[in-house]
């Protein structure tokens, strides 16, 4: 079972954990106090932190959740379309597109596609 170890003042943790209930992924909630010691088992100590069944750690959500869509196919997040995709997980809080992804053209190639 994978356990979640976050915080309920995190946005982060918040997406994971209702991305597990949305995909009925079955896991553990813990947090604030209780998930700290999770933070040691990763390379960058932030929140969340998911613990595997296998026993590993990892974090950060955007790479979580496609981790997360190779090893479960049901309830997908992800839009089919690459390009949908894309934006739909590299978009900032306030819905708009991260100036870096535009610098960088990366955004602008997806479009012209």
């Amino acid at each position: 079972m994978y356990t979640i170890n976050g915080a309920l003042g995190s946005p982060y943790s918040m997406k994971m954990r209702a991305l597990m209930r949305y995909r009925r992924i079955p896991h553990l909630w813990v947090h604030d106090a209780d998930s700290r010691d999770a933070l040691s088992k990763v390379k960058a100590p932030v929140i969340p932190v998911m613990e595997y069944p296998d026993g590993t750690f990892h974090n950060d959500s955007t790479p979580l959740i496609y981790d997360l869509e190779a090893r479960h196919s049901d309830r997908s997040v992800i839009p089919p379309d690459p390009a949908h995709a894309f934006i739909a997980l590299d978009t900032n809080a306030r819905g708009r597109i991260d100036p870096l992804l535009a610098q960088t053209g990366c955004l602008e190639a997806l479009l012209n596609q």
